[in-house]
Parts: structure tokens; sequence; C-alpha cells
């Protein structure tokens, strides 16, 4: 997850990290990691395996809402439609 930038890591808008995993097993905390990097990095933490699935991974993320659920991710998309070819 710490290496992953989902094809964005150029564009203008994106953020330095899309997802920020924290060892702390009391991160994320909504008050301190929604505004990472702008509100447009996901925070992940409390990683523990999960026994339901084969290769299951249970964990907590929080992610700002209207910043990258709305606003910047439509800027992000934007950017990453026009770099493709498709605006």
């Amino acid at each position: 997850m710490r290496a992953w930038d989902g094809g964005l890591a150029a564009l203008p808008s994106a953020p330095r990290h899309m997802i920020t995993v924290h060892d702390d097993p009391f991160r994320p905390q909504p008050r301190i990691d929604r505004d990472a990097d702008g509100g447009m990095t996901t925070s992940v933490g409390r990683l523990r395996p999960d026994e339901l699935w084969v290769h299951g991974l249970r964990f907590v993320l929080v992610s700002h809402n209207t910043k990258m659920g709305a606003a910047k991710g439509a800027l992000l998309l934007a950017e990453a439609l026009d770099r493709d070819g498709y605006l």
C-alpha cells in the first residue's frame, strides 16, 4: 500500500502519497489524518489478518470526503483524463 500511486503521481494535483500507512495502533484518527496532503491522502492503519478470507486483511482508513471524494478528486480525475487523451 505504501508504494501504490495509482498511476497518478505525475499529475499536478496528486498528493505525495496516495495512501499513508500508519504503524501506530491508534491511527488513523479523523481529526489528525483527514487533512494529510491537503485532504488528498487516504490514511490506513490497524492492519491485521482476516481469518475469514485466504489472503484477508482488515484495516481502518480515513479519507476526506469533500476533498478527495469530491472537489479535488474530480480535479485529479480530469487531469488523468486529459493526460490519457480523453478530453
